[in-house]
C-alpha cells in the first residue's frame, strides 16, 4: 500500500479549505478512477465542480484530478449550488436522500452555518443573481413544499404560482424549473399526470412555460413530445438543455432553442445509459453532466465552442484529513469460503464510506450500504467505524467496531453466521418483481450487478421485469433471452421476465417466459400503445400459451378502498374470474391492502397463490434491496426454476420479509387440501420463528382470525400443536407480525398460502358477501372504461364486455 504522506499547506494554496488544522492536512489518496459523483454544479468562473459524492459535498477542478471532500456529519449532502462571487456553497442535508435541511457551506474554511431559519428544501437549488435569495422547492411546515424564493437573511418564502395549488396534483406535474441566467424569469417544465392516475396516463408530452421572477406573466413557449426530467437554461438566454427520454429508453442531453424548439432542437448526447443533471458555468462556455454508461456515475464536460466531449479524470481524493486503509473479507461461517454481501460502514461522526469506484452504493431507510463479491480494500479517514453486514434473512447480521490508524491497514474478517437454514428443510427463495433499470436512476445496472445483489442477499430466485414507465420506452429489454440468465448457478437462480403495465387493469408480472409479450403496456395515451386493450386477461392468455407464470403485482394500495389507487390491479377480478392468474404478490410495498383483497379472492374459491414481489428499482440510491420480502417454495427435490416456478404456482409456499413459518393441517402443507365427511376438527402443526421480536402470531380461517398463538419469552418464536374446531368449507393459512424493527423493511410480516378445506354441505359463508363486493367492483371498472373512452372500435368493446359478463357469471354464481 502506498503510504499517505503529510505536508505543510499554506491555505491560500489549498483548491478548497476543508481544513483538518490551521495547517496540516493530509495528502490526497491516490485511487483508480473515482466514479459516483453526483448533482454536478459550475463554479460561476468556470473552474470547478461541486458534487455529491458519498454523502459529501466535493470540489475538483473541471481538468479532474483531485476530488476534495468539504463536509462531514451526519446525513447525506446533495444538491450543491453556487453563490454568485464563488464562495458559498448552498446544499441539503438529508437523511434518506430526499428532502432536507438547507445548509450553506463557506468554501474557504469549511464551515457548515445554518440559515435564519430552520427550511426544508427537495431537489435542485439556485441563487439569485445578487446572492440574496435561493429559488428551489421549499418548506419551513411538513407537507408545504412548494417552489419559492427563500430569503437567505431572513428564512421568508416568496412562494411561485408555477404549476396548480392542489399539493398531491403539484407533486404529480414533476415540474421542473430553473431561473433564466439574466435573472428576469423562471423556466418550467410540466408533465400532464394528474393525482389518482399512474404516470402517463395522460401522455409522456411536457409543457415548457416560463413567468418572471415574481410569478407573474406566464407563457406557454411550446409542448416537447416527450418526458423532461431537468433543464438547464442556456446563459445567452437563446433556450436551454433538457434531460429527455426522446425517441429512446434512457435519458440523453437535448438543447432546445426558443426559436422553433421542435425543428432545430439538437441532440446532444446519446448512450445506452442516462445522461443527466446538465449545469453551465456564468459564462456558458462549458456543460457538465453525469453519466452512467459504466455503471456509476463519471462527469462528462463540453465546450460549448468546438463542441468537444470529453470525460473528466479524477483518480485522486483529499479527505482532508489523516487515512488509513481498511481491508474486509467476509466468509461463510461453517465453510470458511467467501461469500457475497451487502455491506455498511459508517464512521462515529455519521457518514458512510463505500469503495471510490465499481460501488453502486445505496441507501435504505437511512443506512448506506453496498455489495462485495466477498472482499473489499479501500483507503478512508482514520477514525472509529462501526461494520454491518447483511445476507438476507437467514442470516445474522454481522456487526463490527474497527480503527482504521493513519498510513496503516485494518484487517477485518467477517464470518457471516445463519440463524436458520431453510435450504436444508427444503425451501428456497424468490421474488417476482425486480427492476435492473427503470425510470432515471443514478447508476446503471447489468446482468451482473444484478446477479451480485441476488447472491448477495442470498436469494435464490430473482425475476428481474422489463417493463415501460411513462411511454413507449422498455427498459431492460435487451437482458431478455427467454431462459435462465448464463450467471446463475446452483444456488442463485437469474431470470428476466416482464412487466405488463396497464393504466387501468393493474400491472402483471410475467415468468417463465420464452418470448416476450407485445405490447408491453396498454392505455398509455400519445405512444404506440393509447388504448385499453388488448386487456389484461388477453395478455394473460398469451403467457399461458408458453407455459408463463402469471401474477398481478402491487395489487392494492388502499386499504380502506382496495379498488381506489393508480396502479391498484382492478383487471385482478376479472382475470382470476376467468382463470387466468395464478399468483398476486401479497407481500410487498402494499401489504396492508392486498392482504384483504386476496382474502376476499380465495373466498370466492379463486385459488390464487399469494407471493411477493418488492417492485425495487435497483439503479436508485434511495431504494429497498432485492428481495427484502420474498416468497419461500417447498422444493424437496432440490431448486430448480422450473420446480420453483411449479411450486409458486401451486401455493406450496409463504411469504416473509423475516419471519419463517410452518404450517399444516391433518399433515397437508400449503397449497394442499383437506375434505372432512362433515362439520369437526383437524389437527394444526404451527410454528414461527423470527430474526427480531414478534406481537402476534394467528391462524386465520376465511379471513378471520380463529386462534392467537402465545409467544415465547423472547418474542421470536411461537407454537401450537393442538385441534381446530372446522363447521364449513373455506380456508386456514397462518400470520406473523412483529412491532417495526430498524432492520427489517417495513414491519416484520410473514404469511402461508392457505390449506383449503371441505366440508360437504357447509359453504364458505363469507362468499355471498365477497361475491357481491367483487360484482360491484365490475360495474365499476365498466364505469371507468366507459369514462376513458379508450376502446376503439365496438368489436373490440364486445369482446371486453364478454369477458366482464363472464366473470360477472362466475361471482353471481357463488351468490
Amino acid at each position: 500500500m502506498k503510504p499517505v504522506r503529510w505536508r505543510l499547506i499554506p491555505i491560500s494554496a489549498c483548491l478548497v479549505g476543508a481544513i483538518l488544522s490551521p495547517s496540516v492536512r493530509a495528502e490526497p489518496v491516490a485511487l483508480e478512477p473515482v466514479t459516483g459523483m453526483l448533482h454536478p454544479r459550475l463554479s460561476p468562473d468556470g473552474e470547478r465542480i461541486a458534487v455529491s459524492w458519498q454523502g459529501a459535498i466535493s470540489v475538483l477542478p473541471v481538468e479532474g484530478d483531485t476530488l476534495t471532500r468539504l463536509t462531514r456529519g451526519v446525513g447525506w449532502d446533495v444538491e450543491p449550488a453556487w453563490s454568485p462571487d464563488g464562495k458559498t456553497i448552498a446544499f441539503l442535508r438529508t437523511p434518506n436522500f430526499h428532502g432536507g435541511r438547507l445548509l450553506l457551506l463557506d468554501v474557504e474554511s469549511g464551515e457548515v452555518r445554518d440559515l435564519a431559519k430552520v427550511v426544508r428544501g427537495e431537489g435542485k437549488l439556485w441563487f439569485s443573481a445578487d446572492g440574496k435569495r435561493l429559488l428551489g422547492r421549499f418548506s419551513d411546515k411538513p407537507g408545504q413544499s412548494r417552489i419559492a424564493w427563500l430569503d437567505l437573511a431572513t428564512g421568508a418564502l416568496s412562494p411561485l404560482p408555477i404549476g396548480p395549488e392542489d399539493p398531491d396534483r403539484f407533486r404529480r406535474k414533476r415540474i421542473q424549473f430553473a431561473p433564466s441566467a439574466d435573472g428576469t424569469h423562471v423556466i418550467y417544465a410540466a408533465h400532464r399526470d394528474e393525482p389518482g392516475e399512474q404516470g402517463g396516463n395522460r401522455g409522456p408530452e411536457s409543457d415548457v412555460a416560463r413567468c418572471r421572477v415574481d410569478g407573474s406573466g406566464a407563457e406557454a413557449l411550446f409542448t416537447w413530445p416527450a418526458r423532461i426530467y431537468d433543464l438547464a437554461p442556456k446563459p445567452d438566454g437563446t433556450g436551454v438543455v433538457v434531460v429527455t427520454d426522446l425517441g429512446t429508453t434512457h435519458n440523453d442531453l437535448w438543447r432546445l432553442p426558443f426559436a422553433e424548439p421542435l425543428r432545430k432542437a439538437e441532440r446532444i448526447t446519446a448512450s445506452h445509459a442516462d445522461d443527466d443533471r446538465p449545469a453551465f458555468d456564468e459564462a456558458g462556455a462549458t456543460l457538465v453532466w453525469t453519466d452512467n454508461a459504466d455503471g456509476a456515475t463519471a462527469l462528462r464536460t463540453r465546450d460549448e465552442g468546438t463542441a468537444r466531449v470529453k470525460e473528466i479524470p479524477v483518480t485522486n481524493v483529499d479527505f482532508g484529513e489523516p487515512t488509513g486503509r481498511l481491508a474486509l473479507t467476509l466468509i461463510d461461517g461453517a465453510e470458511g469460503d467467501p461469500v457475497p454481501a451487502r455491506v455498511s460502514i459508517r464512521r462515529e461522526d455519521g457518514k458512510f464510506f463505500f469503495p471510490p469506484n465499481d460501488a453502486l452504493y445505496r441507501l435504505t431507510g437511512e443506512t448506506g450500504h453496498f455489495y462485495t463479491k466477498g472482499a473489499a480494500a479501500f483507503d478512508l479517514p482514520a477514525g472509529d467505524y462501526a461494520i454491518r453486514a447483511f445476507r438476507g434473512p437467514e442470516y445474522r447480521i454481522a456487526e463490527r467496531a474497527v480503527t482504521v490508524k493513519a498510513d496503516a491497514e485494518a484487517k477485518e474478517e467477517i464470518a457471516m453466521t445463519r440463524w436458520i437454514d431453510l435450504a436444508e428443510r427444503g425451501w428456497f427463495s424468490g421474488e417476482n418483481h425486480v427492476h435492473a433499470n427503470y425510470g432515471y436512476g443514478e447508476w446503471y445496472n447489468t446482468p451482473a450487478t444484478v446477479f451480485r445483489q441476488c447472491a448477495g442477499e442470498d436469494l435464490n430466485v430473482c425475476n428481474a421485469v422489463i417493463g415501460n414507465s411513462d411511454g413507449d420506452a422498455v427498459f431492460d429489454r435487451e437482458f431478455f433471452l427467454g431462459q435462465l440468465d448464463p450467471r446463475s448457478t446452483d444456488e442463485h437462480l437469474l431470470y428476466w421476465g416482464e412487466e405488463f403495465r396497464s393504466t387501468i387493469w393493474g400491472h402483471m408480472t410475467l415468468s417463465n417466459l420464452t418470448t416476450l409479450i407485445e405490447p408491453i403496456m396498454t392505455g398509455f395515451e400519445g405512444t404506440t400503445n393509447p388504448w385499453d386493450v388488448p386487456t389484461n386477461a388477453d395478455i394473460a392468455e398469451r403467457a399461458i400459451d408458453q407455459d408463463g407464470l402469471v401474477g398481478y403485482t402491487h395489487p392494492a394500495g388502499n386499504r380502506l378502498d382496495l379498488y381506489d389507487q393508480p396502479y391498484s390491479a382492478k383487471g385482478l377480478p376479472v382475470d382470476a374470474a376467468l382463470g387466468r392468474v395464478a399468483l398476486m404478490d401479497v407481500h410487498g410495498h402494499t401489504y396492508e391492502g392486498s392482504i384483504h383483497l386476496w382474502y376476499r379472492l380465495m373466498n370466492c374459491g379463486l385459488e390464487i397463490a399469494g407471493s411477493s414481489g418488492t417492485d425495487v428499482f435497483l439503479n436508485r440510491v434511495r431504494s429497498f434491496p432485492m428481495g427484502w420480502a420474498r416468497t419461500y417454495v417447498h422444493l424437496p427435490e432440490g431448486l430448480t426454476y422450473a420446480r420453483w416456478t411449479a411450486g409458486q404456482r401451486a401455493g406450496r409456499s409463504f411469504f416473509t420479509n423475516g419471519p419463517m413459518l410452518r404450517f399444516l393441517v391433518d399433515g397437508h402443507g400449503m397449497g394442499e387440501s383437506v375434505s372432512l365427511s362433515g362439520p369437526g376438527t383437524v389437527t394444526i402443526e404451527a410454528k414461527a420463528e423470527s430474526p427480531v421480536p414478534l406481537d402476534r402470531v394467528e391462524i386465520v380461517q376465511n379471513g378471520s382470525v380463529v386462534r392467537t398463538i402465545e409467544l415465547a419469552g423472547d418474542g421470536r418464536s411461537a407454537r401450537f400443536a393442538g385441534e381446530l374446531e372446522v363447521s364449513h368449507s373455506g380456508w386456514l393459512a397462518l400470520r406473523a407480525h412483529g412491532p417495526p424493527h430498524p432492520d427489517i423493511v417495513r414491519e416484520p410480516t410473514a404469511h402461508t398460502n392457505p390449506v383449503r378445506v371441505e366440508v360437504p354441505g357447509a359453504p364458505n359463508p363469507e362468499t355471498a358477501r365477497d361475491a357481491a363486493f367483487f360484482l360491484k367492483w365490475i360495474d365499476r371498472l365498466e364505469a371507468d372504461l366507459e369514462e376513458r373512452d379508450r376502446i376503439p372500435n365496438e368489436r373490440l368493446w364486445n369482446h371486453v364486455r364478454a369477458q366482464l359478463d363472464g366473470a360477472r357469471d362466475y361471482y353471481r354464481g357463488l351468490r
